[in-house]
């Protein structure tokens, strides 16, 4: 089954929202933000299935609020349907009431399928849920029968179930638990009230024997103590000698060991930590000093072999600087022959330029004359530029102004053959007015159609309407009851009629019941014979015998003659227990009797209340018949002069009024159409006689059709608009061809002035240059091309020799001051080169600094090794000097026999304190302080403990049964002290508040017993579902969840398997890839929850494999996932949508971003919601 739509029509704040799911995306995401209805729509989907309460919070703006929904099944069939506030059944919708009620059971079905709290809680999950089935988990242990169960039903508090329901079996009846049963207190209760009861009934020669037997049990009770007390005190004697065997042995032991150690003085307790130290660090400060005496020795001879060279050091700065400048130096005796090279080049080029452009000129100086200036050669290359664009302007607007002349001779010639203008506004306003009323041809077809359509099935259905008697016609004139009337008599006369069910069916339960209690009383009072009082008395006192016979045995004066009278040969104790045993049963046995009699007395009751209610039932019977003449009454009342034969019931008149109602509806949609059909003609008419005025058609317009003379309309104004377009668009080009005739003359005027004023520049500016006027632009600017070219040229020879000069002079320079610099360093220079002699004198300058760091970091090292030595050697002294006052101290000769005493103190503090701890424990456990703890030790001196163990267990086992002896005598005085009490009150009025009070007892005891029944029941059944659930499904379930949970936790787990724990339970465990097995208390709450919910999915897919598949609803679910676990679970959410409906609600984008890349969009449907 799924989802196909849900209506929510009065729900909420929601009024006719629909949430369509496609049916061919099984997985639904809805997304909306807080406050946007997803909590309405989730309680809403419940309700679908299980109706809407009376008290429901989203009836808050509707007051009746109604949901729908269309569902689709697994066969193919789809059902809508609705529901209402407070309707226990669906309402299937107006095109569906036609449907047989299986249909509507079909619809309904989910609801008796499973409750509502076992869907809630199998098909729908929260983050909450979540968490709390981690918990669950964790709560039982891991066990594998409950963590199946619980995570499968998502009954996530099953422990606090059991847990309640073994509280409540406690509370109502627990055998210990006398004070705290309820059952226990009625029975101690309802046992004294019978008592009281029999007891008040006694004649006064049974005060007396009561009296008797009150006397009797109290000296047998006090005996019991008694004999109880020395037993006890003998055993607690025992006890505490065996308590005190182990500390006695220890002290003893600690004591000898002691002696045998001898007497000596103590050593402090911190002696030997004191000595350890000071021998370490002795041994520390002489090792030191010889490290540190070699070291300094190494550094003395490193200093003297160090020798610095002083004339370096004073000329470091100077060898620094032409060691700097040493690169510029071979830079410059690099470029200076290469400066001069140029310069000579450079004046060639420019000799042979200037041969070019003056050949009676041979020399550079008088070139200068020549040279223009920068501005005067842009100026030349503008107005060559200019008189290219003027010639280019002259040229195009000549074109202009000929194809501008022809253009105006061709439009004037159209314009002379133009054909005439007509005016079609008024025929286009009619032609838009016609239209404006529809395709009324057209219109009037479909209305003939659809009239004898409505007319044949209004005929048909008419000819079978049931119950009518009136024409057509009166269908219009005659009103049926209101929906709500209908509603209102249905809901009395089902009213009416459950109720005389209800009566009925407690009239034949009544007389059931009567008939079971006279059998009842009859069976018991056919009951069997009770025994005496006598036989009582006589069993009580052979039991007493056997319990003196057993006294005088334990406090040693046995009676073996008697002892041998009341057994016969047999063992004392079997015998004893047999008559207590047969004592005890006759008790009971009477007890009996009091209990048939209330039970009689009960039964005779409840025959009385049977009859007295059947006659209520009668009277209610007659009443409520009465009640639905008179209803049946009202009911024909409401149906005044409506021509039917005969009125049927609310409910067999609800379908009828269906048909009515149709009908009615029927038929005046037919006299409705008939109208509009006489309208349609008329104007269709109208329309083609203005059609055919306009078109000068007259009679001939009418045997045409409307659609053909629109038609011939539309293509006569398509025409002359188009003439009037193209009149209108020459005339506007023949104007726009005219004024740019205009423009072309005035554009020719203004290129002729500007190129008078370019000659006029043109001539000026040759002048200045001596060239001749006539020059052309191409000309001149090749001239002052060739006149830049030589001075650059020029300028560059120029630069060139500045250069090379400046090259020679810095060379000459470094050269003398490396000379003189060799000369300070006594360096050999006559044959060095200067760039090698500075290379060596830096090198050696180097070396020098080195060596003097060096130095000084050497003396400042020897300084601080020989003020450490003499530390040391302070330190050593003082820890000499330290050692030999200890040793004085403690009074020894040397460390030998300083370790020695050491030790032997050690193992006496030892000794003395097991001493004073065993002396301690004794002294604790002493039963009297006039006992010393050397007579203590005598007395254990000679103790077996294994004799002594046997000796305890034995006094043991006859304390308890000492202890039940004297729980007998303290019950049978109890009894005999309330006997004896009880006769000393008013006889007959307590005896019969004891019968009333014990009815009362009886049953409620009967109430609980049958509550107690049913929850042990319920508690065994549960236990067993566990059990059966675990040993049927845990196979497939621990394998498929194990999956899951691999990737649910990213493969931190590789799955899950079946292990046992320390009690030997089968528990679930994880397991990793490593082989290492977790149990559910080792995993974190976010693994608790994963483990959860792979169970919980595993069991939905073999759900959903085994029965009718019911759409999963989750609420946020993922919310407390991190992302890349949220992306696992939504894959397998993506698997699980390919075998049920899923519909998932969010208002995280980051689950509806996850939800879209992680789900294949065959799957996946996202809906948001709108407020």
């Amino acid at each position: 089954m799924r989802i196909n739509k849900l209506d929510l029509m009065k729900y909420g704040h929601f009024t006719d929202y629909i949430i369509e799911f496609d049916r061919d995306k099984p997985f639904n995401l809805i997304y909306g933000a807080n406050e946007s209805g997803k909590t309405t729509i989730l309680n809403a989907l419940s309700c679908l299935f299980y109706g809407i309460p009376k008290n429901t919070v989203y009836d808050y703006k509707h007051g009746s609020p109604v949901i729908g929904a269309e569902l689709e099944y697994t066969d193919g069939q789809v059902i809508s349907y609705q529901r209402k506030k407070g309707a226990r059944t669906i309402s299937l919708y107006e095109g569906e009431k036609d449907k047989d009620k299986k249909i509507a059971e079909k619809a309904d079905g989910i609801k008796n399928e499973m409750q509502e709290e076992t869907f809630r809680n199998m098909f729908a999950l929260d983050h909450r849920i979540l968490r709390e089935g981690g918990r669950a988990l964790l709560e039982v242990g891991g066990q594998l029968g409950e963590s199946l169960f619980i995570a499968s039903s998502g009954i996530n508090n099953l422990q606090a179930v059991q847990k309640q329901m073994q509280d409540s079996l406690d509370l109502i009846y627990k055998p210990a638990a006398r004070k705290t049963s309820e059952i226990n207190q009625l029975l101690i209760r309802f046992k004294a009230q019978e008592k009281l009861k029999k007891d008040k009934s006694l004649r006064i020669d049974e005060f007396k024997q009561s009296e008797q037997e009150y006397e009797e049990s109290r000296i047998s009770l006090e005996e019991s103590r008694a004999e109880l007390k020395e037993l006890q005190a003998l055993e607690n004697k025992l006890i505490r000698k065996s308590i005190l065997l182990q500390p006695a042995n220890q002290y003893r032991e600690a004591l000898i060991r002691r002696t045998e150690l001898g007497e000596f003085e103590y050593l402090p307790e911190n002696t030997a930590p004191v000595r350890e130290k000071i021998q370490k660090d002795l041994d520390a400060a002489r090792s030191r000093r010889m490290v540190l005496q070699q070291e300094i020795k190494e550094l003395g001879d490193s200093i003297a072999r160090i020798n610095i060279p002083v004339k370096f050091i004073m000329h470091q700065e100077e060898i620094k600087e032409m060691k700097e400048e040493l690169g510029r130096y071979r830079e410059a005796l690099k470029k200076a022959p290469e400066q001069k090279r140029d310069a000579q080049n450079y004046a060639e080029q420019a000799l042979s330029c200037l041969n070019q452009l003056r050949p009676g000129l041979d020399s550079l100086s008088e070139a200068e004359k020549m040279r223009l200036s920068l501005q005067e050669i842009e100026t030349i290359k503008d107005l060559a530029q200019q008189w290219l664009e003027l010639q280019n302007e002259q040229k195009y607007l000549d074109q202009e102004i000929f194809k501008n002349k022809l253009d105006i001779s061709l439009n004037e010639q159209k314009m002379i053959n133009f054909p005439d203008i007509k005016d079609v506004g008024p025929l286009k306003n009619l032609l838009d007015e016609i239209r404006s009323q529809g395709d009324i041809e057209h219109i009037l077809y479909e209305h003939k159609m659809e009239l004898e359509k409505k007319e044949a099935n209004f005929a048909a259905a008419y000819q079978v309407f049931p119950l009518w008697r009136g024409e057509a016609a009166d269908l219009l004139s005659n009103r049926a009851p209101l929906e709500d009337t209908m509603r209102k008599y249905e809901g009395l006369f089902k009213g009416i009629d459950d109720k005389l069910q209800a009566l009925d069916v407690f009239w034949k339960n009544a007389q059931n019941d009567l008939k079971r209690y006279q059998v009842q009383l009859e069976e018991l009072q056919e009951k069997g014979h009770i025994p005496e009082e006598s036989i009582l008395i006589a069993a009580r006192e052979q039991r007493q015998l056997g319990w003196s016979i057993i006294k005088k045995n334990l406090v040693g004066e046995p009676d073996h003659g008697a002892e041998l009278a009341y057994t016969a040969g047999l063992r004392l104790e079997i015998v004893y227990e047999g008559d207590v045993e047969q004592a005890d049963a006759i008790a009971d046995q009477m007890r009996k009797e009091a209990d048939l009699t209330a039970q009689r007395n009960r039964l005779l009751a409840s025959i009385q209340d049977t009859e007295a209610r059947l006659e209520e039932n009668l009277a209610e019977q007659e009443s409520a018949r009465e009640e639905k003449v008179r209803l049946e009454r009202l009911w024909q009342a409401e149906w005044p002069d409506m021509p039917i034969d005969r009125i049927l019931s609310p409910m067999e008149m609800r379908s009828w009024i269906s048909v009515f109602l149709d009908l009615s509806k029927q038929y005046l949609e037919i006299m409705q159409l008939i109208r509009k059909q006489g309208g349609l003609r008329e104007s269709c008419e109208k329309a083609k006689s203005m059609l055919g005025g306009m078109l000068g058609m007259g009679s001939e317009a009418s045997p045409k059709s409307l659609r053909s003379l629109i038609n011939t309309c539309q293509n006569t104004i398509n025409q002359h608009e188009q003439i009037n377009l193209d009149h209108k668009a020459l005339t506007q080009q023949i104007q726009r061809d005219r004024e740019q005739a205009e423009r072309l003359a005035q554009d020719s005027k203004r290129l002729m002035n500007r190129t008078d004023s370019w000659q006029s520049t043109w001539v000026e500016l040759m002048d200045r240059a001596g060239l001749d006027r006539n020059i052309s632009p191409g000309a001149a600017l090749s001239y002052t091309g060739a006149l830049r070219q030589m001075f650059e040229l020029i300028d560059k020879r120029n630069s060139s020799e500045r250069e090379c000069q400046s090259s020679w002079s810095f060379i000459e320079g470094f050269e003398t001051r490396a000379k003189n610099l060799a000369q300070e360093t006594e360096m050999d220079y006559l044959f060095t080169p200067p760039e090698r002699l500075v290379v060596l004198m830096d090198e050696g300058r180097e070396r020098a600094e080195q060596d003097q760091v060096l130095l000084e970091e050497k003396k400042q090292n020897l300084l601080k090794k020989e003020s450490e030595l003499q530390d040391t050697s302070y330190k050593l002294q003082g820890y000499e000097e330290e050692l030999k006052r200890l040793l004085a101290q403690v009074k020894c000769a040397d460390l030998e026999q300083m370790q020695e005493m050491e030790e032997r103190s050690q193992r006496g503090r030892e000794l003395d304190h097991r001493i004073e701890t065993a002396r301690d424990q004794l002294v604790a456990h002493l039963p009297d302080t006039s006992i010393s703890v050397e007579e203590l030790l005598k007395e254990l001196e000679n103790v077996d403990a294994d004799q002594l163990k046997a000796e305890i267990s034995t006094l043991s086992e006859t304390i308890n049964l000492q202890e039940k002896r004297k729980e007998t005598a303290s019950s049978r005085f109890l009894q005999a002290d309330y006997k004896y009490s009880e006769l000393t009150r008013n006889v007959s009025e307590e005896a019969a508040l004891a019968a009333q009070q014990a009815q009362e007892s009886a049953a409620r005891i009967r109430n609980l017993a049958e509550e107690y029944v049913r929850l042990k029941v319920a508690r065994k059944i549960l236990a067993q579902s566990i059990i059966s659930y675990s040993r049927r499904n845990q196979n497939y379930i621990i394998e498929r969840a194990g999956e899951f949970f691999a990737r649910l936790t990213l493969n931190s787990f590789s799955g899950l398997k079946v292990g046992q724990n320390e009690a030997y339970r089968e528990v679930l465990l994880g397991t990793r890839a490593s082989g290492d097995e977790l149990g559910i208390e080792e995993m974190s709450e976010g693994t608790q929850d994963q483990l959860y919910l792979a169970i919980r999915l595993a069991n939905i897919e073999q759900f959903t494999a085994n029965n009718r598949p019911i759409p999963l609803i989750m609420d946020d679910l993922l919310i407390n996932f991190d992302d890349e676990r949220a992306r696992a679970a939504l894959g397998i959410l993506g698997e699980l949508a390919s075998k049920l409906q899923i519909i998932y609600f969010t208002h995280h984008t980051h689950i509806k971003e996850m939800a879209e890349k992680q789900i294949s969009p065959e799957l996946i449907k996202i809906q948001q919601l709108c407020l």
